[in-house]
This record gives C-alpha cells, structure tokens and sequence, in this order.
C-alpha cells in the first residue's frame, strides 16, 4: 500500500517518520511505501520534540491562523495530488496534519467528488486536530481554526444532534492517548467521519 503522511505543528516530515518507525511502520512490515510531505511554513518547535530533532531542523506547520493559508492548503494539496503518478492508498496524518487532511477530504466531496474517487480509499488520524473548528493557542491547541466559510466547507449541522451535515465516508481509524493533552480533539475529528466506518 502507498500512504501520504502528514506530520503535525511544529514538528517536520522527517520527526514524523521517526514517530511511526517502531509502533506503525514496522507492525504493517514491508511492501508498503510512504510519501511524507512537509509544511510550507515556518513555526516554532512543538512541545516534546527535543530528543527527535537534529541540529538542521526546521520546524513546519501546514497553515497558520490566516485566511490565505487555510486556502492555499487545499490548493497545494490539489496541486500535490495532480502531480502523483501512482494513486495513493492511505492517508496517515498526525494533529494538525490530520485536521488538514480531514478538510481536504470535506472539501473534496463538497466538491462533488463521489467517495470512490477520492483521493485516499481510508484514512488514519493521529491525535486529530479539529477539521474545520478551533483557535490557535500553543497551550490549549496545535490547530490553526479552519474558518468554513473562508475555506468554502459547509459548516451546517442537522438539528439538534449537532452532527455535522456532512461526513468523511471512507474507513477512518482515530488514535489518541490518555496523555495526550490535547485529547480532546480526537473525538471532534471522529465526528466529522462516518460513524459505521470508523
């Protein structure tokens, strides 16, 4: 299998490998290749990385708390997508790489796009940041708010469930940890993903 693999806040696509070397990479064995793709923009190291980076390290996030960014990610990743001579299987993202991702997603069958022909058969979320909502805060969240209207996703909810009217309908998996201090954005994201696939 082929997976595009998005890394969170502050971190790169070369800590994220290091992260899912042991546990995931290795537990699914060989035979499958990995695409990392890396952040445009620039920030500061997230919280925990000391003992993964290297000396040259930058530390990347994929969009900030601006309109134009949160935009532009959906464009880059059509753009990145355009350019793929071979289909991707999976998407395993972390964090605010899953928030894109899940927005990616979102957009794409706003788009009309049927679910046969997205651009992932199933998708693998990690500590999930929110895929439309929140605000950027260092202490309290590492995803940048993914304003609806500004992205051009509908936001409507159906009645009073508060479910979000429109749902990731490929197989999602959605891992998070007890330590995990922004754990709470896990279960947001799983919201917007069909309930019987995930």
């Amino acid at each position: 299998m082929r997976f595009l693999c998005l890394h969170g806040m502050g971190t790169n696509s070369r800590i994220f490998e290091l992260q899912t070397a042991a546990a995931i990479r290795q537990g699914l064995g060989d035979g499958h290749s990995y695409e990392w793709l890396d952040g445009s923009i620039k920030t500061e190291m997230a919280p925990g990385m000391q003992d993964l980076v290297a000396p040259d390290d930058e530390f990347l996030m994929y969009v900030d708390d601006t309109a134009e960014t949160r935009r532009q990610v959906l464009t880059d990743m059509d753009n990145f997508l355009a350019m793929e001579t071979e289909p991707f299987d999976g998407l395993l993202a972390f964090s605010l790489g899953a928030g894109c991702g899940a927005s990616y997603l979102i957009h794409k069958m706003q788009q009309g796009t049927p679910t046969n022909r997205l651009p992932f058969r199933f998708a693998v979320f990690f500590c999930g940041a929110p895929a439309l909502f929140g605000r950027p805060n260092r202490e309290t969240v590492a995803a940048p708010s993914m304003d609806a209207e500004i992205i051009g996703i509908d936001k409507a909810r159906e009645g009073d469930s508060g479910k979000p009217s429109e749902v990731i309908e490929i197989p999602t998996a959605h891992i998070w940890g007890r330590n995990d201090t922004l754990w709470g954005y896990g279960p947001e994201l799983s919201r917007w993903c069909k309930d019987e696939n995930r």
